[in-house]
């Protein structure tokens, strides 16, 4: 006898008591970020290796706002899996934030994939060398950020605002602020028609790395009296981004950032989630060999809480204490 179980994005097939279970089909939408993004690059990566670890599965990597939009469609059913920051785990956890009430339905896979850091690019010719003189010469910036729903966009609000700066203000010294995706950005900067961007970027980021190599860019450190009351307010890590991470930056910026996460429906069985898990956790070299940012993940850490900050399924727990990492 055959019991079919329809789950959010499933269709699993068991067979009754006596009989072997398997998967009939398993069908992953993983939301990731827009395409030819660092993340899109992690979902078709990632999407490989489930493949391989649970055959017969299919993986369609979505082309996203990213991050806070990514926990609200898991939230929602409309991706089975998806990519976000430890630090916006945690507030869609507790219900804060851009987050109006805990989610229900999301929980906690695989963290500490990389570093990421709040990068504050202008160019050059601009002559700012802090983000303090845009405030004292009420600078006219041109302001580039992704769309609203990102963390590069909310980090640049939080951030500015720790400055005493808001996007009303730069308008008012003649300025502009924009939001527009990644391509648009690099297109805008190398014609001139924006001076400045912040995002969240990694070692290898392709829109950072884009706009180091056709534009003279400076990157802008985050103040030191400010590092630790951002990390405490919002949830932030104090991190610094290497020398020769970009091209022309030969020396190391001080800033704050936050780790990716790989998040997922409490309602996948166990027994996938912990395939999922193990699938990401156990294959290292070969997430390192699709991006550069991922030759920074710690699998033997991500299941920590400063790493992750959705409670983690139970899946992933089992598959943690069996290797022996988390007791």
């Amino acid at each position: 006898m055959l019991f079919v179980l329809l789950a959010t994005g499933f269709l699993l097939t068991f067979h009754s008591v006596g009989e072997a279970q398997a998967p009939k089909a398993l069908s992953f939408r993983i939301a990731s970020a827009d395409l030819g993004s660092a993340w899109y690059i992690y979902g078709a990566a990632v999407g490989e290796l489930i493949k391989k670890e649970i055959p017969g599965a299919s993986c369609d990597i979505l082309p996203t706002a990213a991050t806070i939009a990514n926990v609200k469609m898991l939230e929602k059913g409309d991706a089975e899996l998806g990519f976000s920051f430890s630090n916006v785990d945690r507030w869609a956890r507790e219900g804060v934030i851009s987050f109006p009430q805990p989610t229900k339905n999301v929980a906690g896979f695989v963290g500490s994939m990389d570093n990421y850091y709040l990068a504050v690019m202008i160019t050059k010719k601009a002559g700012i060398t802090s983000l303090d003189q845009i405030k004292e010469k009420k600078y006219p910036l041109k302001l580039l950020t992704v769309p609203v729903g990102g963390l590069g966009e909310l980090g640049t609000r939080q951030l500015l605002e720790a400055y005493g700066i808001s996007y009303q203000d730069i308008k008012s010294w003649g300025g502009s602020v924009n939001h527009a995706g990644r391509s648009v950005i690099e297109g805008a900067v190398k014609d001139g028609q924006a001076d400045a961007v912040i995002h969240v970027v990694n070692a290898g980021h392709p829109m950072a790395s884009a706009i180091a190599i056709s534009s003279d860019m400076r990157f802008l450190p985050v103040r030191d009296d400010l590092i630790n009351p951002l990390c405490e307010k919002y949830g932030y890590t104090a991190l610094t981004i290497p020398p020769d991470a970009f091209k022309g930056q030969n020396y190391p910026v001080k800033t704050i950032g936050c780790h990716t996460t790989l998040l997922g429906l409490k309602s996948i069985p166990l027994d996938v989630a912990y395939k999922i898990t193990k699938a990401v956790c156990e294959n290292k070299e070969a997430l390192a060999k699709a991006h550069a940012g991922l030759k920074a993940f710690r699998p033997e850490v991500s299941w920590m809480p400063d790493k992750i900050g959705m409670i983690l399924h139970p899946g992933a727990v089992k598959f943690y204490k069996e290797k022996g990492w988390m007791k």
